[in-house]
C-alpha cells in the first residue's frame, strides 16, 4: 500500500472533508488508465530510505502493460545503472547493470525485494508503474472514504509540458495505528489524462519521505518486447549473469 495514499488525493475536486465528488475522480483515474498501454517518461525521485533522505535522481523509464519495466539513471549517484524487470520472467528477479568497476562486466539477477534492492528504494519492483498505484487507491481511497479520515486541499492548477494539472494536498489522521500510508501528500494529476504526474509524501512527523515527478510522458507509443530485452543493441547488459 505504499503508494496508495499518495494518489489518491489527486481524485478529489474540493476542499474540506470527503464528499460525493472524489468517488467521480476515482472512476474516472481508473479509466483513464485502462486505455494505457505503454509509456515513456522521465521519471524523477527523491526518496527516504533507513531514514536517509537520499540525492534527487532522473531516471528514463519504459513501462508496458502487463508489468515490463526498463530503467536508466540519467543523473544522480547511480548514474548509468540500467534496470530490467518483467513479470515471472527470469525467475521473477530484476537485471541489473551497474556501469562502473568490476560490475559492469556482468548482469547481476536480483530478489525483487533483495536487501541490495531495498537498501536504495522504497519500493519494489512490482510497485513500478502508474497502473499498479492507480488499483491502489481505490481501495485506500474507499477506506478513507468510509471512515471520514480525509481532509482535501484544492491548490488550483497549473501547466507544465503543454499540460494542464490539477494540483491536490490531502491530510489524514496523524495516527499511525490507522494505517494509511502517510500524514500529509501534494498531488498533481494530467486533466485529460486522468493521470498522476507528481506527488510528495509526508510521514506522521511532516518529514518528506517521497517526491516523485514524471515529465515528458509519451503514451501508447508501440513498446515491442526487444524494449524489454537485454540483448536489445542500445543497452548495455552483459551476457554473463551472476544471480544474488
Amino acid at each position: 500500500m505504499r503508494c496508495a495514499l499518495v494518489i489518491f488525493i489527486s481524485l478529489l475536486s474540493c476542499e474540506g472533508v470527503i464528499a460525493q465528488e472524489p468517488l467521480d475522480w476515482i472512476k474516472q483515474l481508473r479509466g483513464g488508465y485502462a486505455g494505457v498501454k505503454d509509456y515513456t517518461a522521465t521519471f524523477r525521485r527523491q526518496e527516504m530510505v533507513r531514514g536517509e533522505l537520499r540525492p534527487n535522481e532522473a531516471i528514463f523509464l519504459k513501462f508496458r502493460e502487463p508489468m515490463q519495466v526498463y530503467m536508466k539513471v540519467l543523473d544522480g549517484p547511480s548514474k548509468g545503472r540500467e534496470v530490467i524487470y518483467v513479470g515471472g520472467r527470469d525467475g521473477n528477479r530484476v537485471l541489473v547493470h551497474e556501469p562502473g568497476g568490476i560490475s559492469s562486466h556482468f548482469t547481476v539477477l536480483l530478489a525483487t525485494d533483495s536487501p541490495y534492492v531495498m537498501e536504495r528504494n522504497r519500493h519494489t519492483a512490482e510497485e513500478i508503474g502508474i497502473g499498479y498505484m492507480t488499483e491502489l487507491i481505490t481501495s485506500n481511497f474507499e477506506r478513507a472514504g468510509r471512515a471520514g479520515d480525509l481532509e482535501v486541499r484544492d491548490l488550483g492548477r497549473q501547466t507544465e509540458d503543454g499540460r494542464t494539472l490539477r494540483m491536490f494536498e490531502g491530510i489524514l489522521p496523524s495516527n499511525p495505528a490507522k494505517k494509511y500510508y502517510g500524514y500529509r501528500a501534494t498531488v498533481a494529476i494530467d486533466e485529460e489524462w486522468k493521470l498522476p504526474v507528481a506527488v510528495k509524501v509526508y510521514d506522521w512527523d511532516d518529514k518528506l519521505v517521497e517526491n516523485y515527478h514524471y515529465s515528458d510522458i509519451r503514451v501508447n507509443v508501440g513498446l515491442s518486447d526487444k524494449d524489454f530485452d537485454p540483448a536489445n543493441p542500445d543497452y548495455n547488459f552483459p551476457n554473463i549473469r551472476i544471480r544474488r
